[in-house]
């Protein structure tokens, strides 16, 4: 496009603006006329009506009912201010000691709740002592426990010493008295056999040996010799009084042993009952992990 085609279309675009802008104008102008026509009609208007209203209540202002009606209303619109006034006044008041009551009740229950709640803190507080209390005398009772059954377990392998000791006596006891039975039966028969020899050597007239001629066998000689019989006597007497001895101590540790079970408290039972269940428990596993083990298609 040329130079001079752009110079005509520009010229064209501002005669059209300004066309809208003249008729823009013109039609402000003209709002502007009627605006000013339609405040003048309203204020015409409104003349006219106060007019109108003017000379349709004039009447009232020389009517001596409308004055009588006039004051009545005046009265009754007194009567209704000092009515809402006390109304005012009295819901005012009533609504001040509903206030107060309120206010009364709250502080009441706020204190109630404070005690309530500073009771719960003693209790609570009371509580927490006497389950610390309960704790330490648990942990003193499991002590008490562990010393008892370390002195238990001593106690039973001193049992078991004993027992063994005195298991092992008797076996000895048995075996002297056996072998004293014996030896008075190999007595017996040596008496018996020196006498048919003594009965023959007596028959015939012979002397007899000196073995078997009686011998005076004075005391001394018999206490610095004494025979088997005497011997195992003695033997079986001390072994009978070591037995006794044994008899006693075993009784004595019987005794403790069953003092000490009565003493035990409820808790240490229930202590003991619970490392007794907890050991069965663990032997059982042991058993059956043993048995697995131990079965043919096991590892």
């Amino acid at each position: 496009m040329s130079h001079g085609g752009v110079t005509a279309s520009t010229r064209s675009d501002l005669d059209d603006i300004s066309a809208v802008e003249r008729d823009l104008k013109d039609r402000q102008e003209q709002f502007i006329r009627r605006e000013r026509v339609y405040k003048m009609r309203l204020e015409e208007l409104r003349k006219e009506l106060g007019q109108l209203k003017n000379d349709k209540i004039s009447w009232m202002k020389s009517d001596p009912n409308m004055v009588k009606i006039r004051e009545a209303q005046a009265e009754v619109l007194k009567n209704v201010g000092l009515v809402q006034g006390e109304t005012a006044s009295a819901v005012q008041a009533q609504e001040t000691d509903l206030l107060k009551r309120f206010r009364g009740r709250l502080q009441v229950v706020q204190d109630e709740l404070a005690a309530e709640r500073r009771k719960a803190g003693e209790g609570a507080k009371e509580w927490i002592a006497r389950a610390t209390a309960l704790e330490h005398e648990a942990k003193t009772a499991k002590q008490r426990a562990e010393v008892l059954d370390k002195a238990n377990q001593r106690l039973g392998r001193e049992n078991g010493f004993l027992t063994r000791q005195f298991e092992s006596q008797e076996d000895d006891r048995a075996l002297l008295v056996k072998q004293l039975v014996s030896v008075k039966e190999e007595n017996a028969s040596l008496r018996s056999e020196v006498d048919e020899k003594e009965a023959l050597a007596k028959a015939r007239g012979d002397a007899l040996p000196p073995l078997l001629a009686p011998a005076p066998a004075p005391v001394i000689e018999e206490k610095k010799a004494p025979d088997a019989d005497t011997t195992f006597k003695e033997a079986t007497r001390k072994l009978k009084k070591l037995l006794e001895v044994e008899k006693r101590h075993l009784a004595e540790v019987t005794e403790a042993h069953e003092k000490w079970k009565a003493s035990r408290t409820p808790l240490e039972l229930a202590l003991r009952d619970a490392v007794a269940v907890e050991a069965e428990s663990v032997a059982a596993r042991l058993g059956g992990k043993a048995r697995t083990s131990n079965a043919p298609g096991a590892p």
